[in-house]
């Protein structure tokens, strides 16, 4: 909510909406799988939103999905048009922040933000808006942290190659902190990287103390 008041937009932020049903479907729990998503539609039917924005990049990946696996009501049809991503929605908005962040940041894209979404533009816009200085890019902006969903509990010793791999490039890069869109990505580096002296932030939450009154 922090966020949305600060730019000014009426938004009603849903803790208990469901979840998007991708642990389940990574795991090949199709059942599962399926009653998540009828779960979710239904509470979203009900709310009639005029715009749904979510948050993480691989739920939004995962819900964009949905149409090729099931068939839906009209009404749940609906629906699609009307889900987008919030990094898009908030690049796209004209505000300026309450106060930039000094701090010193490289940034982790999601793979998810980077494939399956609109990419890494509407971060960097973001970003810019509310940094002091110029981001520090790392070596490889396209790496994986090693997590995939279901791919780290599959194949554990490949997922902490990739996990050490990208942590190199992210020290390399001679920030103070690294911010991802994702938390996921974020639970994956948090603590390597913390163990090389750098602090992991989420990026709404970098938004958040931009903008908090």
């Amino acid at each position: 909510q922090t966020i949305f008041k600060g730019i000014g937009v009426s938004a009603h932020v849903i803790a208990d909406a469901g979840c998007c049903g991708m642990p389940e479907l990574g795991l090949s729990d199709f059942a599962g799988h399926e009653q998540r998503v009828q779960a979710l539609l239904s509470t979203l039917v009900q709310l009639k939103p005029a715009q749904i924005l979510v948050a993480c990049p691989r739920c939004l990946t995962g819900i964009r999905y949905l149409q090729k696996l099931y068939s839906f009501t009209p009404e749940e049809t609906s629906l699609f048009p009307r889900i987008a991503g919030v990094f898009d929605f908030l690049a796209s908005q004209e505000w300026e922040p309450r106060r930039r962040i000094s701090r010193r940041f490289t940034v982790h894209d999601s793979c998810h933000q980077l494939r399956q979404a609109s990419g890494k533009a509407p971060l960097r816009s973001l970003l810019k808006r509310i940094l002091d200085h110029p981001i520090s890019e790392s070596e490889s902006e396209v790496s994986c942290c090693g997590f995939g969903g279901s791919f780290v509990f599959r194949h554990p010793q490949q997922a902490a190659q990739l996990r050490r791999q990208r942590v190199e490039q992210l020290v390399a890069a001679k920030a103070e902190a690294v911010v991802t869109d994702c938390p996921f990505c974020a639970e994956s580096l948090q603590i390597p990287l913390r163990r090389q002296g750098l602090s992991t932030a989420l990026l709404l939450d970098l938004l958040a103390e931009s903008l908090h009154p």
